[in-house]
């Protein structure tokens, strides 16, 4: 009886012992295996924080160019004899969905929102400058979202193709500025019919201006999922 105790005995022992040679060697293939994939997992920790800074960044721009070319959009609508409620509306909602840091902007439409519509119009009447007059409207430049033009499609094809259409958008509206600039600079040229002319071709301008920064600030909502 007792030689058979010793025998379970012992045969318990071998059976520890063998366990803990089996988890020694699986330890061992662990830290083997995580030796080669610690590299790799490093780097796509790295690779995605930086990645979630680039888009924060490019966010940041395309904000920020919504917010400067949709107020130039109200600012030509205001210059076409459009000032009124619906204007300063819009404008508000530029501020608020693209600004940062314009309470007083946002105060200040909020107390000409807050005026009666009889108030609005004589204020309208104030406003009205000649035809010819400039805007001084400015380029819009997109350096970050240049700079990292190669990256755009690690975040996807859907991000990539909205960010790359509010890019052609926003070229397109410089464009127009460029034009609306040059037909300025015309109206201290000419005279008579040809001022009128050259007049009316930076109204029509204006106007082309406006509907592009309409475009650039509706697709910058989308990219910043906003709904307007």
């Amino acid at each position: 009886m007792l030689a058979i105790a010793r025998a379970v005995v012992s045969e318990l022992i071998q059976i520890q012992g063998a366990r803990r040679a089996m988890t020694a060697i699986g330890m061992l293939v662990l830290g083997w295996l995580l030796g080669l994939l610690a590299p790799e997992i490093v780097y796509k920790i790295r690779t995605g924080r930086r990645l979630k800074a680039i888009e924060r960044g490019l966010l940041a721009e395309v904000r920020d160019a919504a917010l400067r070319i949709g107020l130039a959009a109200s600012r030509i609508d205001e210059h076409l004899g459009n000032f009124g409620r619906e204007n300063l509306e819009a404008r508000r909602k530029i501020y608020m969905n693209f600004g940062n840091d314009n309470a007083k902007a946002i105060e200040n439409l909020d107390a000409l929102l807050a005026k009666s519509d009889a108030d609005l119009a004589l204020l309208k009447t104030n406003l009205v400058v000649a035809a010819s007059a400039g805007l001084g409207l400015r380029k819009q430049r997109l350096p970050f979202i240049d700079s990292k033009i190669n990256e755009l499609e690690l975040f996807g094809e859907l991000r990539m193709s909205q960010l790359l259409d509010f890019r052609a958008q926003v070229e397109q509206f410089n464009e127009l500025v460029e034009d609306s600039r040059m037909y300025f600079k015309m109206t201290f040229d000419v005279t008579g019919q040809n001022h009128a002319i050259v007049t009316n071709n930076l109204t029509a301008t204006y106007s082309n201006v406006m509907k592009k920064a309409e475009n650039v600030v509706t697709r910058a909502a989308r990219i910043a999922d906003l709904q307007l």
